[in-house]
């Protein structure tokens, strides 16, 4: 990996930023997180928080382009790690403030959590991912009281996060979304844990499903998280499939695209990789990043009920439990595998030059850059990418 002012400006620009007394590796960088004092002022904790992240950014960046599954998975890890570390720190920095500003009596902030959805309940987050996250209460524990509106304080705490998180300008931490929330286009980020149950178990659209089968606790009250999820195993992992599931989940990806609010715009790319990949886009382009997502996630909707091997959200795990299960071959499993790892690593350099959320191969000066940077020889890899069809 080339690093340039040219092939990475993001990068580049960040490097004489960062610095660290001792090893400079990601997991250095994610204790440094574990650090942060909640005592800082607003200015200082966003700007301590920004400092980290691309200190982990640089670091982790230097080591992606090594090849093998292991290291694939275990940088999605540390990265994906990394992030729910700090939703959670940005959370309970919210939490204090939420409580002097609002005249709470002083408790641990309990029954109150967030769960990651996508790469990052997958420990496989990308780039220059967005972080997909949700977060409900369980009236009961959250220590607020009645009289305060525990909605209202845990919806006034959520949107303090996302703001240090991902301001309006300038620098940010995530690109937080909200979005796959239930009804998220009525009401606000929090809902408590009944009204949750009773919405995903009488009315989640299929895609709903699809998108808890990554759903971790990523922060806030861990436990309470856990226990919610468990609740959920039926609606997620159903032991019975009738005639009328199988036909849905045949026609599942096309509902996606009509109902996911963050995947309408895979019907204007559905384009295949051609012999020259310009234009490409890598995520939701034919035989991209996420039809390989969507065959192991169908896959797991279908036998995750009876095979507990494939109650996994991440994309590669899910994969080899289906291969050892037998219910893809061997060839397949490694095609899809090594499909999605070269997809994954590219996808990675493309997002690495600006930190811009981009999955299209680009062409001209970008291209060389990207090429520069990755430091490989285009005509043969353009090959291989096309072998990936």
């Amino acid at each position: 990996m080339k690093i340039t002012q040219n092939t990475a400006p993001y990068l580049f620009d960040i490097t004489p930023k960062t610095h660290f007394n001792g090893e400079d590796s990601p997991k250095n960088w994610l204790k440094q997180l574990e650090h942060i004092s909640l005592e800082l002022n607003e200015d200082e904790f966003t700007k301590t928080l920004y400092d980290v992240k691309e200190g982990f950014d640089l670091s982790w960046s230097k080591i992606r382009f090594i090849d093998g599954e292991d290291h694939f998975k275990s940088l999605g890890q540390l990265r994906s790690d990394f992030a729910a570390l700090s939703i959670d720190k940005a959370l309970h920095y919210a939490w204090k403030h939420i409580l002097q500003t609002n005249k709470i009596k002083p408790a641990p902030l309990s029954g109150l959590f967030i769960l990651g959805l996508g790469k990052l309940g997958g420990w496989d987050l990308n780039f220059s991912s967005d972080v997909d996250i949700i977060a409900y209460f369980d009236k009961e524990t959250f220590p607020v009281h009645e009289n305060k509106g525990k909605k209202y304080i845990a919806n006034k705490m959520l949107q303090y996060m996302t703001r240090i998180l991902h301001p309006k300008h300038g620098r940010f931490m995530w690109r937080v979304d909200w979005r796959l929330r239930p009804e998220a286009s009525a009401t606000g980020l929090a809902m408590n844990t009944n009204a949750a149950l009773n919405f995903y178990h009488f009315r989640a659209l299929p895609w709903h499903r699809l998108a808890m089968l990554k759903a971790r606790p990523v922060a806030g009250d861990i436990k309470t998280g856990q226990e919610f999820l468990e609740q959920l195993r039926p609606f997620i992992w159903r032991r019975n499939l009738d005639f009328k599931a199988i036909e849905e989940i045949a026609y599942l990806k096309r509902r996606i695209n009509l109902e996911h609010p963050t995947l309408q715009i895979e019907r204007s790319n559905p384009e295949p990789i051609m012999p020259d990949p310009i234009g490409f886009n890598v995520k939701l382009g034919r035989g991209g990043i996420r039809e390989i997502e969507f065959i192991a996630n169908a896959l797991q909707l279908i036998w995750g009920g009876k095979k507990y091997a494939l109650r996994t959200p991440n994309t590669l795990s899910s994969l080899t439990a289906l291969k050892q299960l037998a219910l893809v071959t061997a060839d397949e499993a490694n095609f899809l595998s090594d499909s999605y790892i070269k997809l994954r690593h590219l996808e990675d350099a493309i997002q690495m030059q600006n930190n811009a959320h981009t999955h299209l191969i680009p062409n001209g000066d970008q291209l060389d850059s990207l090429v520069e940077l990755i430091d490989v020889d285009w005509t043969n890899y353009k090959a291989e990418l096309y072998d990936l069809r």
